[in-house]
C-alpha cells in the first residue's frame, strides 16, 4: 500500500512542483488589495454581495468566487480573489506541464509551462479579480482531456459525457472558451465511429453539455431574490435569453466595434498580435516554426488540432473583434491572446521534439534565453505587489465629497473601485455611486445599489437639465468623477478628481489637491488601466488650475502641482498650455513659450497617435480644433516677444487646421497691419465672412478703407 502511495506521489511531483513555484512567485506579485484592471472592481463587489455581473453574468466564476472568499473571511475580498485567480493560474500552468510530459521531456515540459506563466498577459489575470485565470485552466483541462481522443485505443461512452459535460459547464464562466469547441467537435465526431453505439452516445453527450450549461439558470434563480446588482434583471426569460446572449451588446466584444466596417481593424490587431508574441515568446518563435514545420510527420493530426484551436481563438476572434488599436481597446483584447498563445505552445512543444533529436544543446540554450528575456521584458509591469493606486484613488475621491450625497462616475475601473470601497467595504454607505452609462437602465434604477439611495434615476446626457432634475428631486449635492461627460454649459466647481455640479461655492478649490494621493503612482505603469487612473489625477491638477487662472488665483504652489501632473502624464497638452497661457497673462511672453511650444508638440502628437489608433472623425477634429486654439495662443506669445515671423506660422497653421477660425484671420490682419495693407484688409474681410457680427473686425476694415 506505502509502495503504491508513494508511486502515485512521485508520479505527480512534477506537476505539485510546477504548480507551487509558480503560485509562489504569482503571490509575490499580486496586489494586496482591489487590482486596477478592468471590471475587477465590479467582479468583487459581485462576489461580496452575491449580484448578477454584467453579461453574460458568468455564473460559474459568480459561484466560485463566493465560494473561494467564505473561506478567507479574515481577507480582504479583492485581494482573496487575486489569490484565487493566482491559485487558477499556476494550476493551469501545472495542468499545461502534465499534457506536455506526455509528449516531451521533464526539462522541455518544465519551460514551456514556465514559459506560458511568465507570458504577461497570463499573469496579469492571474493577479486580478476577473474570470481570465479560471478560463485558461478550463481551456487546459478541456485540451488536456481532448489529447486522449487521440491517443486512448478503449474509449468509452463516459469519456464522452464527461468531456461535453464540461463543455457545457465550463461555458458558464466565459462563453468565449466556445471559439476552442470547433477544434474539439472535429476530434470527439472522429472518434464517435469507434464506439458501438455512435449516434445514442452523439444524443445523450448533447445532454450532458446542456446540463453543464444549466448553470447559467442560477442568474434566474439569483436574480428574483433582488441581489444588491442586479444586472439587466435576468428573472423572467426574455431579460434572461438577453443577458446570456449579450443582446445590449450586439453580440460584439465591445460597442466601440460597431464604428468600423466589418474587419477593417484585423491588420492593425494582427500586428499587435504579433508584437504580443515577440515579447512573450521571443526566441521559442523558432521551436513553433519547427512545430509547424512537422505537418507532415507523425503527429500531424494533433498540430492541425492545434492550429484549428490558434484560428479561432486567434485571428478569427480578432476580426470579429475589430477593435481599433488604441490602447483602451487593446487592454480589452489582451486578456483573450492567451488562448492562441497556448495552441502555440503545444505546437512549439513538437518543434522541441524535432529538434531536441539533431539540437539538444541548441533547444536548451535557446530556452534558458527565452525564459531570461521574458522574464527580463516583462517583469518591471506585471509586478504589481506594491500596487495601491484603485484604494487610494477611491480614498481621495472619498475624501473630497460630503455625506449624503450623490457621486456619479463613468469609466468601469474608476465606477467599479468606488463601488468596492464605497459598499463591499462598507467606507462610505452614505454615498449614492451612480454609474453615468447605467443611469438611464429600468433594471439599474431598481436595484438596491440605487433604489436605497437615490428615490428618483433618470439618464444622465449632455442635457444639463437632467442633472438639475436630479438634484432638486433628490434635494443633495450632486459631484462627477472627471472621468463623466458632463454637458459644457452645465456650472461647475472643480475640486481635482472630481466636480461639483451646481456648486454652494463659486471657484476651484485649490486645497482639494492636498487630498491626493500622487505619490500612488510608480513609473514605468504597469497597464493602460494604470495609466488612465494617472491620466485621471493630472486631469484633475489641470481642471483646477483652469478655473483658478480663470479667477486670477495662481501661485506657485499651484504651478508645482502642474509639474507634478506632467510627470503624471506627458502626454497631455492641457500640463503645458495652461502654464503657458498663466505666464502669457502675466506679460512674461517669452518664457512661456517653452510651454506653449510643448503644448502644440503635444497636440500634434495626438493627432499622430489617434491617426495611427483609427480613431473616430470627430476625435479627430476636437483634437485639430484644440491645437487651433493652443496655436493662436503661440502666435500671440511670440508676436508679443518680437518673433512675428514665428507669429505668422502659427496664425497659418491654425488656419489649416480650422480655416473657419475668425480669430486666426483678425490675428494676421493685425500681424500684417503695417507691413500689408492689402492682406490686412483680406483677412478682415475673411473675419466678417465667417463672423459678420465681430464689431472689432469691421471697425479695422473701416480704418483701412478710410472711412
Amino acid at each position: 500500500m506505502f509502495e503504491k502511495v508513494s508511486w502515485e506521489f512521485k508520479k505527480y511531483l512534477g506537476f505539485w512542483k510546477v504548480f507551487f513555484s509558480i503560485f509562489a512567485f504569482y503571490l509575490c506579485c499580486l496586489p494586496k488589495e482591489l487590482a486596477v484592471y478592468r471590471d475587477a472592481g465590479e467582479m468583487a463587489v459581485d462576489a461580496w454581495t452575491m449580484s448578477i455581473p454584467h453579461q453574460p453574468g458568468y455564473p460559474l466564476y459568480a459561484l466560485l468566487s463566493r465560494a473561494w472568499i467564505s473561506f478567507f473571511p479574515f481577507l480582504d475580498a479583492a485581494y482573496a480573489l487575486n489569490i484565487f485567480s493566482a491559485f487558477c493560474g499556476a494550476m493551469a500552468c501545472a495542468v499545461l506541464f502534465s499534457a506536455l510530459k506526455e509528449e516531451l521531456k521533464l526539462y522541455s515540459a518544465f519551460f514551456l509551462s514556465v514559459l506560458f506563466s511568465l507570458n504577461f498577459t497570463v499573469q496579469t489575470f492571474s493577479s486580478v479579480s476577473e474570470m481570465y485565470a479560471l478560463n485558461i485552466l478550463f481551456a487546459v483541462i478541456l485540451i488536456k482531456t481532448a489529447l486522449k481522443f487521440f491517443s486512448a485505443e478503449n474509449l468509452k461512452s463516459f469519456d464522452f459525457f464527461l468531456f461535453a459535460y464540461l463543455c457545457g459547464l465550463f461555458l458558464g464562466n466565459r462563453t468565449d472558451i466556445s471559439l476552442l469547441y470547433p477544434a474539439f467537435l472535429a476530434v470527439f465526431l472522429s472518434r464517435l465511429r469507434d464506439l458501438d453505439s455512435p449516434l445514442k452516445t452523439l444524443l445523450l453527450s448533447a445532454v450532458f453539455f446542456f446540463f453543464g450549461l444549466s448553470v447559467y439558470f442560477y442568474l434566474m434563480a439569483r436574480s428574483c431574490s433582488v441581489p444588491f446588482i442586479n444586472w439587466s434583471n435576468p428573472c423572467n426569460f426574455e431579460n434572461f435569453w438577453a443577458v446570456i446572449t449579450r443582446k445590449s451588446y450586439g453580440s460584439t466584444l465591445d460597442l466601440i466595434s460597431l464604428n468600423y466596417d466589418k474587419g477593417e481593424m484585423f491588420l492593425p490587431n494582427i500586428i499587435a498580435y504579433g508584437k504580443h508574441l515577440a515579447l512573450n515568446f521571443n526566441l521559442s518563435i523558432l521551436f513553433v516554426t519547427a512545430g509547424l514545420a512537422g505537418l507532415a510527420g507523425e503527429e500531424k493530426k494533433k498540430i492541425y488540432f492545434f492550429l484549428a484551436i490558434f484560428f479561432f481563438s486567434g485571428p478569427f476572434f480578432l476580426y470579429l473583434a475589430n477593435m481599433p488599436p488604441n490602447p483602451h481597446s487593446l487592454s480589452i483584447v489582451e486578456p483573450y491572446y492567451a488562448a492562441a498563445d497556448l495552441a502555440l505552445v503545444f505546437i512549439a512543444a513538437y518543434g522541441i521534439k524535432t529538434l531536441s533529436q539533431n539540437f539538444p544543446l541548441f533547444v536548451k540554450t535557446a530556452a534558458a534565453m527565452t525564459l531570461f528575456f521574458t522574464l527580463y521584458l516583462n517583469f518591471p509591469q506585471s509586478y504589481r505587489a506594491n500596487l495601491k493606486v484603485a484604494g487610494n484613488y477611491a480614498r481621495d475621491v472619498f475624501s473630497l465629497v460630503p455625506e449624503n450625497s450623490i457621486l456619479v462616475a463613468k469609466k468601469d475601473v474608476q465606477l467599479f473601485s468606488l463601488w468596492y470601497y464605497g459598499y463591499a467595504k462598507n467606507k462610505r454607505p452614505d454615498l449614492a455611486i451612480v454609474s453615468q452609462g447605467l443611469s438611464g437602465a429600468d433594471w439599474y434604477a431598481k436595484s438596491p445599489i440605487v433604489s436605497g439611495k437615490v428615490e428618483y434615476m433618470e439618464r444622465l446626457s449632455q442635457d444639463a437639465e437632467s442633472w438639475l432634475r436630479l438634484k432638486k428631486k433628490s434635494g443633495k449635492r450632486i459631484f462627477a468623477t472627471n472621468d463623466c461627460d458632463l454637458p459644457p454649459d452645465i456650472p461647475k466647481r472643480a475640486m481635482g478628481l472630481v466636480w461639483e455640479l451646481y456648486p454652494e461655492n463659486s471657484g476651484p478649490c485649490i486645497s482639494c489637491l492636498e487630498k491626493h494621493s500622487f505619490s500612488s503612482f510608480k513609473k514605468p505603469y504597469n497597464d493602460f488601466f494604470v495609466k488612465d487612473i494617472a491620466f485621471s489625477y493630472a486631469m484633475g491638477v489641470c481642471e483646477v488650475f483652469s478655473q483658478a487662472l480663470k479667477d486670477k488665483k495662481v501661485d506657485s504652489s499651484l504651478m508645482g502641482k502642474m509639474d507634478k501632473a506632467e510627470w503624471l502624464d506627458d502626454s497631455i497638452p492641457d500640463t503645458y498650455f495652461l502654464r503657458g497661457l498663466y505666464l502669457f497673462s502675466e506679460g512674461k511672453h517669452k518664457e512661456s513659450l517653452g510651454y506653449l511650444e510643448k503644448a502644440d508638440a503635444a497636440y500634434l502628437a495626438s493627432l499622430v497617435k489617434a491617426r495611427e489608433y483609427a480613431a473616430l472623425p470627430d476625435i479627430v477634429e476636437s483634437i485639430k480644433n484644440s491645437r487651433a486654439q493652443a496655436l493662436l495662443t503661440l502666435g500671440a506669445a511670440n508676436e508679443r516677444a518680437g518673433f512675428f515671423n514665428k507669429s505668422e506660422q502659427a496664425y497659418l497653421q491654425a488656419l489649416n487646421l480650422n480655416p473657419e477660425l475668425p480669430q486666426a484671420h483678425f490675428n494676421l490682419a493685425v500681424l500684417y497691419w503695417d507691413k500689408n495693407k492689402a492682406e490686412a484688409k483680406r483677412r478682415l474681410l475673411s473675419v466678417l465672412s465667417l463672423d459678420p457680427y465681430n464689431r472689432e473686425a469691421a471697425r479695422y476694415l473701416r480704418i483701412l478703407e478710410g472711412k
